[in-house]
């Protein structure tokens, strides 16, 4: 199975509006980015100047890819150039089954269903499994599905 990798970037900025502007203009360049799930930006609660950026990548591939882009690239140097002070950045596996948390925006589906006749909760089970590990998973922007009983 395919999971997501959580990647946390810690920095200071200078000026809180100005930081603001200019990650929400980043946000915007890499919602094009392909294996993006999500960008959380988190600023601290006193003086807004200590930020933490949580995001949600597909695979470790398009996450190494990505820090590239927005630690070279052009298009993200106005962002960077709010930052008066990097402090670190890893890349997270969650645990297995574990799914990432929701943003804005973001929506849950619930279904009801009943198994056919004959077909027990383990053959279910294993189906629901093979289902997420061969298609689900692979899907752009899929975040994680529980089968509950």
């Amino acid at each position: 199975m395919i999971y997501p990798r959580l990647e946390i970037v810690t920095y200071q900025v200078g000026s809180v509006h100005e930081a603001d502007a200019r990650c929400q203009s980043a946000r915007e360049i890499a919602a094009g980015f392909p294996g993006l799930s999500g960008w959380l930006p988190l600023a601290d609660a006193e003086a807004g100047l200590l930020r933490a950026d949580l995001v949600v990548w597909a695979t470790p591939e398009v996450a190494v890819d990505a820090a590239g882009k927005v630690g070279t690239g052009d298009d993200f140097a106005p962002f960077r150039e709010t930052i008066t002070a990097f402090g670190a950045m890893g890349h997270f596996a969650l645990p297995a089954g574990s799914l990432p948390m929701m943003q804005e925006g973001e929506g849950m589906e619930l279904g009801r269903f009943r198994p056919r006749p004959g077909v027990t909760e383990e053959v279910l089970r294993a189906a629901h499994t093979r289902m997420i590990e061969t298609h689900l998973s692979r899907q752009t922007g899929w975040r994680g599905q529980r089968l509950c009983r």
